[in-house]
């Protein structure tokens, strides 16, 4: 990775934007050196900041870089082109402070995107910082540890363990095969050793209690025996049971057999009495229907009568209807009658409306237009009150301008005479100082004639034997000193930029009053339409009487113009009810034409009703409606009586006669089925002898029935406990058929398991005496090797021969990673000591040693990383004069023609042999930046 070109905006010390081109700087070492406090290290920190987002050492962070030169709200911003591996990126990267809602400054966002040949830009923090690593390879940390030694940074990567040593040079050397290739032995060995175990754990769950196979094998082979035992015995138990059932049976039918006889018996007794009394009812019957039959001629007279006297009744109720019809249509022909001549006044009243309101409405026909002018002047007098009011505002805010420029006059006057007072003073001390030289030196030659005898003059190298006068002690007390006179000169340079501050801060108020006078006379000109004077203006009673006589304008325009829009409202009134009033003049005249023709249809329909009526009443036959009903009430009551008798005694002799008929059937039936369950149960003793020998038959049965729940409940003793032994059984085979497949899978795995185990325990390291030693970190210890090698050798010429690194594969702990360790031997004391034990200019000399071997060991291996850029923060001022000097000697050797190394320092001896310098200078409006060759 080579810087190419750096862009500073608004960056920690450089306010203005900042080019740094690194393309002018040749290959080999260049200094980075100016005022203390300038912003020398601040290069590095945008460098790590455009690549990471953080600065270039700890406690450096990026939400301290924002410039203090320039506003909050300024976005930070760095550019940096830079080639890694002969390709060009450039990336971007920038801070931004948001507005809070009424001023003052709220959270900060950072944004960043990289740019590369041919690919499409990559936006956001976190995917650029993920391709920034990915690209060279290194992460923040590990950038900082080896390419950029920063302040305080030196011993990190010296004094890191094994582990953090193998991050960064697996990066470097892309040790992923030998990482992956630990793991998947690993991950292998742990999944066969958790599938054993779970086989383990699963054989342990089918053997309980301490039991192997040969115990379990002989439990099969006596639960097995016991399962037969019960199954014997459930056969006979059966057997058993089923005599028992085929007797009860048997016994049952016997009993069942002889209570039907006693109750066919009873029930033929029963029904040779009913049939007795049927036969006594159906003789009444038939003697009653004969005298019913003799009342049939009579029967038909009543019906012929209750014609009649129905037809009568009919022809009343139609008398009652027609002459209510006729009273409805006298009724309809008064109404219509009086409808019209209500209709008709109706009619001439809407009419007269009409002819009122057509005449107002003419009188109204302009009011529209009026309102619309007089809505555009009211505008106008508003627009000019909002004007003046606008103006009122205006004045006010400028006399509290002017009341601000006044007291900025004074703050000048006040700067100019501190100023004149403290130039006063520097000039008087500095000709005091200047004066005092003279005497002071005369002093000094005084001091050395008298314990020498002579002296030299400093100033003209002339031998001086003696000295005529001296300083007195009041006049040396006058003199002021060196320090006091640029304190004074400090002084007064600051007086002068604040009065120059002042005085410029005065140039802008008075221009922002004068303009705002300017602007604020042209505009009340166009509104009173005359000039006026800016003393008339800042009179408020001016303005305040302007802006009451045009408000009340306002007032009075208003108030006509809600006159008219009275008389608009009234207009529009008048208008919607004509068009009412129109309508319900169309439907009165439509109404008064319907109700005449309805008039003419009821005169006809009543002339047409008054005829059916008295034809009607010429064919009744009684005297009265109520009289007609009492006859035909009375007549019916006979008919129905009648009819009813004759109809309940035929229901009654046929229903005597079906019953009857059915009692002979079943006295029959049950003749029949009393012989037949004779035979049968002589027929059942004749089969089964012992139910001769038997007593009661109730008690055979219950006898029967004890016995059979008693072999029945054995049966289901029997059978429970044989399912138990066969459940047993079965778990038992079952466990035994898991338990011998789990040993033959173990059996098959033990050899493969015990290899892949060592395997993975020897690449994953061991935790032992020496510590945790990887596959990974044993390849990457040959890099190691190289790296020390080349380190001891750029080590060697800075410490003249003293200090050697030395690989240290062992750990300190059991668990402790191991292998990539270092200890150094001090050719001095002839022992070996831990890297945390060098001083500070040992640490320096050390890790840059160990950074150029790294950096060496890379470029020859080209593992697809490359490091031919370094930066080094500091350092150098812990080196003696001799040390220094092997230090430049092995970067100038180093650097050769292909690599860079800034250096910052303040050793004035490394700006003397350095003629590569990046000079960064210190100003009030923030850092500059200049390249020197």
């Amino acid at each position: 990775m080579r810087p190419l070109k750096l862009t500073m905006t608004a960056f920690g010390p450089y306010a203005e934007k900042t080019v740094i081109d690194f393309k002018a700087l040749n290959n080999g070492v260049y200094l980075i050196t100016g005022d203390t406090g300038a912003g020398k290290t601040t290069i590095f920190d945008a460098i790590v900041f455009a690549l990471y987002g953080e600065g270039s050492g700890s406690g450096r962070g990026s939400d301290l870089f924002h410039s203090d030169y320039v506003d909050k709200f300024v976005d930070t911003e760095v550019e940096l082109f830079f080639s890694c591996r002969e390709r060009m990126y450039r990336i971007v990267r920038t801070i931004h402070y948001q507005k809070k809602r009424g001023g003052g400054v709220g959270s900060l966002t950072k944004n960043a995107y990289l740019y590369e040949d041919g690919e499409l830009p990559v936006e956001k923090e976190t995917l650029v910082n993920a391709r920034v690593t990915e690209i060279l390879g290194l992460d923040e940390k590990q950038f900082r540890q080896i390419v950029m030694l920063a302040q305080g940074e030196f011993r990190k990567f010296l004094e890191s363990k094994s582990d953090a040593r193998e991050q960064i040079l697996g990066k470097l050397f892309d040790n992923r095969i030998y990482v992956d290739f630990q793991n998947r032995l690993k991950i292998a060995a742990e999944e066969l050793r958790r599938e054993r175990e779970d086989k383990e754990r699963e054989i342990k769950f089918y053997l309980t209690d301490d039991m192997d196979l040969t115990m379990l094998k002989e439990k099969i082979a006596h639960s097995l025996e016991q399962k037969n035992q019960i199954e014997e015995t459930i056969c006979k138990e059966k057997e058993k049971i089923e005599i028992l059932r085929k007797r009860q049976q048997i016994a049952n039918a016997c009993w069942e057999k002889k209570e039907n006889v006693s109750k066919t018996e009873s029930k033929y007794q029963g029904i040779c009495d009913e049939i007795r009394k049927k036969e006594s009812q159906l003789a009444e019957l038939v003697c009653k229907k004969k005298s019913n039959d003799a009342q049939i001629p009579a029967l038909d007279q009543w019906k012929l009568q209750l014609q009649e006297l129905q037809k009568c009744i009919q022809d009343y109720d139609g008398v009652e209807v027609l002459t209510k019809e006729i009273q409805l249509l006298q009724k309809k022909l008064n109404d219509a009658k009086a409808f019209q001549e209500q209709s008709l006044k109706t009619i001439e009243e809407r009419k007269n409306m009409q002819k009122t309101w057509e005449q107002t409405l003419e009188t109204l026909k302009t009011v529209d237009v009026q309102i619309a002018n007089k809505n555009h002047e009211l505008d106008k007098k508003r627009e000019r009150i909002s004007k003046i009011s606008s103006v009122g505002l205006r004045v006010k805010k400028m006399k509290e301008q002017e009341k601000n420029y006044q007291g900025k006059i004074q703050q000048l006057f006040v700067c100019e005479e501190k100023l004149s007072r403290e130039t006063m003073d520097y000039l008087e001390m500095n000709r005091a100082f200047l004066e005092g030289q003279a005497g002071v030196l005369a002093r000094e030659l005084s001091v050395q004639v008298r314990n020498q005898g002579h002296a030299v003059c400093p100033v003209c190298k002339t031998l001086v034997n003696h000295v005529e006068q001296e300083l007195s002690e009041d006049t040396k007390k006058q003199i002021p000193t060196q320090k006091e006179v640029e304190k004074a000169r400090e002084m007064m340079d600051l007086s002068r930029e604040e009065a120059a501050a002042c005085a410029k801060d005065c140039e802008v108020l008075k221009s922002t009053v004068e303009n705002g006078i300017r602007e604020i006379l042209d505009s009340a000109a166009e509104i009173f339409g005359a000039e006026l004077s800016w003393d008339v203006l800042k009179d408020s009673g001016y303005l305040s009487e302007q802006l009451q006589s045009a408000d009340k304008e306002r007032m009075i325009t208003e108030s006509e113009l809600s006159v008219l829009e009275q008389q608009q409202r009234e207009k529009t009134r008048i208008e919607t009810q004509m068009v009412e009033n129109q309508g319900r003049l169309e439907e009165a005249l439509e109404k008064l034409e319907q109700s005449k023709a309805l008039y003419v249809s009821c005169e006809k329909q009543y002339a047409v009703k008054k005829q059916e009526i008295h034809m009607m009443k010429e064919r009744l036959t009684c005297e009265s409606k109520d009289r007609a009903k009492e006859m035909l009430e009375m007549i019916r009551s006979k008919k129905n009586r009648l009819e009813e008798e004759m109809k309940r005694t035929e229901e009654l002799l046929a229903q005597c006669m079906v019953q009857l008929g059915t009692l002979k059937g079943h006295k029959k039936e049950l003749q029949l089925q009393k012989e037949l369950l004779v035979e049968s149960a002589a027929q059942l003793a004749e089969e089964n002898p012992w139910l001769k020998t038997a007593g009661d038959m109730g008690d055979l049965l219950d006898e029967l029935t004890e016995e059979l729940s008693s072999c029945q409940t054995i049966q289901k003793q029997l059978e429970t406990k044989r399912e138990q032994e066969a459940l047993l059984l079965s778990q038992w085979q079952n466990a035994l058929h898991k338990v011998e497949k789990l040993r033959e899978e173990l059996d098959k795995t033990e050899n493969a398991y015990q290899n892949l185990w060592k395997l993975s325990v020897l690449a994953n390291g061991q935790s032992g005496e020496g510590g945790k030693y990887s596959f990974s970190r044993y390849v990457l210890g040959t890099f190691f090797e190289e790296i020390i090698e080349m380190a001891n050798y750029h080590l060697n010429k800075m410490t003249g021969g003293k200090f050697e690194l030395i690989r240290k594969q062992d750990a300190g702990r059991k668990n402790e990673a191991a292998g990539l360790g270092m200890v150094i031997f001090d050719a001095y004391t002839g022992e070996q000591r831990d890297t945390a034990s060098l001083s500070g200019g040992e640490s320096f000399q050390v890790s840059l040693s160990l950074a150029l071997g790294l950096s060496d060991v890379v470029r020859s291996h080209s593992g697809g990383y490359t490091l031919d850029t370094m930066f080094i923060d500091e350092g150098f001022g812990s080196l003696d004069e001799q040390s220094l000097d092997q230090a430049m000697e092995v970067l100038h050797e180093l650097s050769g023609d292909t690599r860079q190394i800034g250096i910052i320092s303040h050793v004035g001896k490394l700006s003397e042999n350095i003629s590569q310098k990046i000079y960064v200078k210190r100003s009030r409006k923030g850092s500059t930046v200049e390249i020197i060759r």
